[in-house]
């Protein structure tokens, strides 16, 4: 079986370290976890001991901020 993706088969979702979400966002870490705490930022998942963010979750919630202040 090929790695390789099909027009049928999209890629594998992103996931994102604690240090690529910052640097999306401009957020330190601690930040990050009490926005996650107060349920305003995506839930990571849990892989083994590793904590990751799905990019596109990430980036929704960057988007949906964006429209709650009117910017483009």
């Amino acid at each position: 079986m090929s790695s390789q993706h099909t027009a049928s088969q999209p890629p594998p979702k992103s996931l994102l370290t604690i240090v690529d979400v910052g640097q999306m966002i401009g957020l330190g870490r601690s930040s990050i976890y009490t926005l996650r705490a107060s349920g305003d930022f995506p839930a990571p998942v849990k892989i083994g001991r590793s904590v990751r963010w799905r990019a596109d979750e990430v980036q929704v919630w960057i988007n949906r901020r964006s429209d709650d202040r009117g910017v483009a």
